[in-house]
């Protein structure tokens, strides 16, 4: 052998010793299973110990862990269990192949104010059989296969499977206030027939595979309404998770965090079945990948039990949302209301495919500043966020693909619709303010648009311009009594010819001829048209710097629309069989000549929902 290839083989070896010692020193802790102490076995006639000792103390199938130490516990037994005294600390129970269920209290129990790890090999299934009915009677009632008390600490870690069945009982894993409940490994399948995974105080989740199916909540932490000290905050920085909830499916009261900012990696988190995915007072995406299913919201910012701030932050990472109900949701109920901050990653969402929902929902500030955002959903609660985007007017329905391609071609997102919409929302700091985008449906270009200014809570600025409300006078009172009309009211917030001014609407407004352009009335007049007037949804555009005559005209809410005490004349409310000739419908509407090109019409949808969003706040419509 050569110098050379003495000297290269030697620099060989050199480079796997120090790989084989990075990755030993890069390993997670407990990468072995840490060497045991004494070890128990469980049988339904007792428990055994291999060595004589102090430390633990054993009453039937019970064993009480009563000093620091490592435990390996294995074998099986019916009626068992297996906990940790009150206030001892630095126990690591090693699970081995281990079978315990109990109908009397918890098989594990982690005492008040104890530190515990439990580290598990093979597989180990713990199953609580207590009657959930003894609840208040029994006092070792304990309602979860690993029960971890108040102000207690518990790791779950391991290469083993961990079986935590609540489904005859309760919950699966359960802490009360103020305990801590870590998961940094192994894998764990919680079933339960209340919560899956749950702590008062605090839950994290650092690593693993979590897989929860719960009949109410899945993975949460919140304190009961009378704890004032427990944190009531989950924190998942990695793992990959999995939960099927019949009622929340990841839940803080207080603060939820997914992932670190920054970080390039993060957890993968799939919801496949829940009634809100998501929830927390405040919410941060920071890193990491999830999909998430609900019947109601998405992501939902809400509690009605704190002061503080009711907001989501999206930070990074790659999110993908299907709700029936509202997409992402801040404020809810709470008087705090709520904001929704892009900051960066990836966001995608379908919204509900009915216009009692939003794709976006919140009731103060949306921000975007970064990321990528594409939202599908139903005009009718459609709201942006405020920053550089635009918006498409396009119908799509299940199965339709959906993508975005900058001026280039590159596709900037891209998604597959699961239900009807007609609204589509983009951002993304990939183009800036001016660049056009185009939308393609299955493939076909569909429309394009360019990059603008998107209003926080409505659409496209500007829209066709003349303030958001418009029009001659003010709201006109309740019983649709029209306002004087005069000079200094001609731009009022509600215009007498615009929404919701206008005399008590009686029998005597004719609807317009098919074709016809309905006349415009003078100041102070009663408006003529029964739906739609000029500067309304069918009338004519006001030329460029012309001010509209009134949101509506004397058109659709407006005049004698539908805020006066009788759209249909008289003093009695409408029956079923009201006369329909003096409302016709959509269809019945005059034809409109003027020619509106498409980025006026989305300009127009964008303003038309300033409107809505902006009576929904004022009315505290939810």
């Amino acid at each position: 052998m050569t110098t050379t290839r003495k000297r290269d083989f030697a620099f060989t070896a050199a480079l796997v010793v120090m790989a084989l010692l990075i990755g030993l020193m890069a390993s997670p802790a407990y990468a072995a299973a840490p060497t045991a102490d004494v070890t128990f076995t469980f049988t339904d006639s007792g428990v055994t110990a291999s060595a004589s000792g102090s430390g633990w103390e054993i009453s039937g199938t019970s064993l009480t862990i009563t000093a620091s130490g490592t435990y390996l516990i294995t074998g099986s037994a019916s009626e068992g269990s297996v906990k940790v005294k009150k206030n001892v600390t630095d126990v690591t129970l090693v699970l081995s192949d281990l079978t315990l269920a109990s109908s009397t209290t918890a098989p594990v129990v982690i005492g008040k104010g104890a530190e515990a790890v439990i580290y598990t090999l093979g597989t180990v299934t713990l199953t609580d059989k207590e009657d959930a009915s003894t609840e208040d009677t029994n006092t070792d009632f304990e309602g979860a296969a690993i029960k971890v008390k108040s102000g207690a600490a518990l790791t779950l870690t391991g290469t083993g499977t961990l079986n935590a069945d609540g489904t005859k009982c309760k919950n699966a894993i359960k802490g009360a206030s103020e305990a801590v409940i870590t998961i940094a490994g192994g894998t764990i399948n919680a079933g339960a027939a209340n919560n899956g995974i749950a702590s008062d105080g605090e839950l994290i989740i650092t690593g693993g595979t979590v897989n929860v199916a719960a009949a109410s909540d899945g993975i949460k932490a919140d304190p009961d309404d009378d704890d004032t000290t427990s944190k009531g905050s989950l924190t998942i920085l990695g793992g990959t998770i999995t939960v099927s909830a019949g009622d929340d499916a990841i839940k803080a009261l207080y603060d939820l965090t997914i992932g670190t900012e920054g970080a390039s990696d993060g957890p993968s988190i799939t919801v496949t079945k829940s009634y809100e995915a998501l929830e927390g007072a405040r919410i941060y995406l920071n890193s990491g990948s999830g999909s998430f299913t609900a019947s109601d919201d998405g992501v939902n910012a809400a509690t009605s039990r704190t002061a503080n701030e009711i907001a989501l932050y999206i930070n990074g990472g790659t999110w993908f949302v299907n709700s029936d109900g509202d997409g992402l949701d801040a404020g809810g109920d709470s008087n705090l209301g709520g904001s929704i901050y892009m900051n960066g990653g990836t966001m995608i969402v379908l919204g509900a495919a009915n216009s009692g929902n939003g794709a976006i929902d919140y009731d103060s500030t949306g921000t975007f500043s970064g990321g990528t955002i594409l939202t599908i959903g139903m005009n009718g609660m459609a709201q942006t966020l405020g920053g550089e985007g635009t918006t498409f007017s396009a119908n799509v329905t299940n199965g339709t693909t959906i993508s975005v391609k900058d001026a280039s071609g590159k596709e900037l997102v891209s998604t597959t619709a699961q239900k009807s919409a007609n609204h589509i929302y983009f951002a993304s700091d990939a183009v800036s303010s001016g660049d056009t985008v185009t939308l393609y449906l299955n493939g076909a270009k569909s429309a394009s648009a360019t990059i603008g200014t998107t209003t926080s809570g409505g659409g496209m600025m500007g829209g066709f311009g003349g303030g958001m409300m418009g029009g001659r006078g003010q709201m006109g009172g309740m019983n649709g009594q029209m306002p004087s009309g005069d000079s200094s009211q001609q731009f009022g917030s509600f215009g007498g010819r615009g929404m919701m001014g206008g005399q008590r609407p009686d029998m005597s407004g004719e609807a317009p001829a098919d074709g016809e352009m309905p006349e415009m009335p003078a100041d102070g007049e009663m408006p003529q048209g029964s739906f739609f007037g000029r500067g309304g949804m069918n009338g004519e555009p006001p030329s460029d710097g012309e001010m509209p005559q009134g949101g509506f005209g004397g058109g659709m809410m407006g005049g004698r629309g539908q805020m006066g005490t009788n759209p249909f004349g008289g003093t009695e409310l409408p029956t079923e069989n009201a006369p329909t000739d003096t409302a016709p419908s959509v269809e019945e509407a005059p034809a409109v000549e003027t020619e509106v090109s498409e980025t006026e019409a989305n300009a127009f949808i964008a303003w038309l929902q300033s409107i809505i969003n902006y009576l929904k706040n004022l009315f505290n419509i939810q």
